[in-house]
């Protein structure tokens, strides 16, 4: 029945059961979790050490999805959060990577990054950020406009992107860690100063608590079937270690850099115990605040950014990986058990899902056979587009016309282009020609092909939407599947158009949802806004295009 009802839904279509669908009771309160490079497949792999009231309680008390894909490249933190929360796709929500190039600046940017604001709780610039590059309106931004701001919105993660796009431009506040101290933080865009439970989280020592308990196994060593040995060469060890196994002494790894470096607490981001922080504070909102206590609803964003970390350095082949959502599962459990106390479950729409993917390190995936998995490198990339350029333009110095690139999107310089009396479309034709002759290129298109052409279907279809007309690159090249830029000794990446980095677990439950229900047809992950849309009853993000999902018990 449920898989009929989306058949129809998909094409347009409302069936009579759909039409006679008992509408939900509206939600007090959405609590949206991303788990950051969660494969779907960890679902799965990891499941029987999971407890029941976890990862398999959203399974058990709501409907799962196991084909939800991401529609777009680049498959990003920033783009994927501003996704999910906006409905949008890079091409029209702005985010079109975590950095870009602002071709009005003449630099880099981070997608966050605002130096018109202060940083509140912190005197490092980690604190100077704003939602102003989003482009378009966040389901939170739309339940206040609603409600005529009587709806409480707040996002909590240890990225700053994490926090800031899913709270949107309208949210009461946003929190993140700042990696130089390793206390939670805030921008002026939001207050003037940290409230009380935050402000007492961060004097109460817990973060340093958490930082001097080393990392071990929650388990017996022999339970951990789904990794390879302990001490492998696919993974980077941590500052101070001579190589990446257990235990892992992370206030070593803290110590050992300068206190005020800008990546002072990365070592902490890079354990669970960065999971465990994240997840108390937002059980220290749900208890301090007033989420959820009134017929008014609310939202809590929170992303859980530890998996990320802990998975460009170790690997989805490591027992750091396994281990790390065996206590996800138990945090999930303490978190939901948080809302059914302060709010209760009957009161609140809960999902979960992942901003991306992640690929298998290419030097792992070859080691076992799959030779087209290549480890590329920026440097060498960057200085062949520039050499064969120079090559082909001698009368000027093409170094110039190349101003930035991103994993194989090459962002040219049109003004300096113009001036030495070239066509922009006729360069990057030839950049894309040469690109195609190289080791492990399977595709390269240009902005202007995508930009005219009508819909295409494939990855094609994945890089138009992912493409902003002023942040994007000129030319965009895909590489063969399971290659990535940059680790070459250990760890992993992502941003690739394949299943590894699209395919997202999606469990969302709460009043109105089906219980226990499995759906296996394709769907997307800008479909999440227009659903939570549906469930608050209130409009949809204004770069939403896709419908919302069925859900709703028939």
């Amino acid at each position: 029945m449920i898989r009929t009802g989306l058949s129809l839904f998909l094409f347009g279509i409302l069936s009579p059961q759909v039409l006679s669908a008992a509408a939900p009771t509206r939600p007090r309160l959405v609590v949206g979790i991303v788990v950051d490079q969660m494969r779907y497949d960890y679902l799965t792999r990891f499941a029987e050490a999971f407890g029941e009231e976890g990862f398999k309680r959203l399974q058990r008390e709501g409907t799962q999805f196991r084909s939800m894909h991401y529609n777009y490249v680049p498959t990003s933190t920033g783009p994927g959060h501003a996704a999910i929360w906006s409905g949008a796709y890079p091409a029209v929500s702005g985010i079109a990577n975590n950095e870009f190039f602002d071709r009005e600046l003449g630099r880099e940017v981070y997608c966050v990054e605002d130096d018109s604001v202060s940083s509140v709780g912190t005197t490092a610039a980690d604190g100077q950020r704003s939602p102003h590059r989003l482009l378009v309106t966040t389901v939170g931004d739309e339940l206040k406009l609603a409600t005529n701001e009587r709806a409480q919105v707040i996002a909590i993660s240890l990225k700053d992107r994490a926090s800031v796009l899913p709270g949107g431009h309208f949210a009461d506040a946003a929190y993140w860690m700042d990696v130089t101290s390793g206390r939670f933080v805030t921008s002026s865009y939001y207050a003037k100063s940290l409230p009380d439970w935050v402000q007492a989280y961060n004097e109460g020592g817990r973060v340093a608590e958490l930082a001097a308990t080393p990392w071990t196994l929650r388990d017996a060593a022999a339970t951990y079937t789904e990794s390879l040995p302990d001490d492998n060469p696919f993974e980077e060890p941590l500052p101070g270690e001579t190589a990446p196994v257990f235990p892992h002494d992370i206030a070593r790894a803290i110590a050992l850099s300068s206190e005020g470096d800008k990546d002072h607490f990365k070592p902490f981001a890079t354990s669970p115990w960065g999971n465990v922080a994240v997840r108390e504070l937002a059980q220290a909102a749900l208890e301090h605040t007033t989420l959820g206590r009134d017929d008014v609803p609310d939202v809590l964003a929170v992303s859980f950014s530890s998996t990320d970390y802990i998975g460009h350095r170790f690997g989805p082949t490591s027992l750091e990986v396994e281990d790390t959502y065996r206590r996800l599962d138990d945090d999930l459990a303490q978190l939901l058990d948080t809302i059914d106390r302060t709010v209760g479950l009957e009161h609140t729409v809960v999902f979960l899902t992942s901003d991306h993917g992640v690929a298998f390190n290419s030097a792992f995936l070859r080691s076992r056979g799959m030779a087209s998995a290549r480890t590329l490198n920026k440097k060498t990339f960057r200085t062949g587009v520039e050499k064969a350029l120079t090559a082909h333009y001698p009368s000027v110095s093409a170094a110039s016309w190349v101003l930035a690139d991103y994993k194989g999107n090459v962002v040219l310089d049109r003004p300096a282009i113009r001036a030495a009396g070239e066509e922009l479309e006729e360069v990057s034709e030839f950049l894309r020609d040469y690109l195609l002759e190289q080791d492990g290129v399977i595709d390269v298109v240009t902005a202007a092909e995508l930009a005219e052409s009508a819909a295409h279907d494939g990855y094609r279809a994945l890089m138009r939407r992912g493409t902003h007309a002023i942040r994007s690159g000129d030319v965009l090249t895909l590489f063969t599947p399971g290659s990535v830029f940059g680790y070459d000794r250990g760890g992993a990446s992502h941003s690739q158009p394949f299943s590894y980095d699209t395919h997202a677990p999606f469990l969302i439950s709460g009043p109105g949802i089906a219980a226990g229900a499995e759906i296996y047809e394709r769907v997307a992950i800008t479909q999440i806004a227009p659903t939570i849309s549906a469930l608050l009853k209130i409009n949809e993000p204004a770069g939403a295009f896709e419908g919302p999902l069925p859900i709703f018990e028939r």
